[in-house]
């Protein structure tokens, strides 16, 4: 998405409008991977017991707290604009 031209002051124009490099995620993105990997491995490999529930439990947790990190991250991501205009710079 574009920054709003309504932002703009009467005759500026956007030059350059930028969000930050796809690198911003890569954090996130390793954790969720790791994370969903787990919880698969865990799942083909648990057996009928006590010590099974709860690393499914655990599995589950940790694959919604990497997806709830990822999903703020990517909100941070769509709301940070870099745009220079023909007036200034904004961030």
């Amino acid at each position: 998405m574009a920054y709003p031209q309504k932002l703009l002051n009467p005759r500026e124009e956007t030059i350059v409008d930028l969000h930050p490099h796809w690198w911003f995620f890569v954090k996130e993105a390793l954790f969720l991977i790791i994370s969903l990997a787990l919880a698969i491995v865990v799942a083909l490999t648990a057996g009928d017991g006590s010590i099974a529930g709860v690393l499914t439990w655990i599995t589950i947790v940790m694959v919604t707290f990497a997806s709830l990190r990822f999903a703020l991250r990517w909100v941070s991501w769509v709301t940070t604009y870099f745009v220079v205009t023909t007036d200034r710079v904004i961030f």
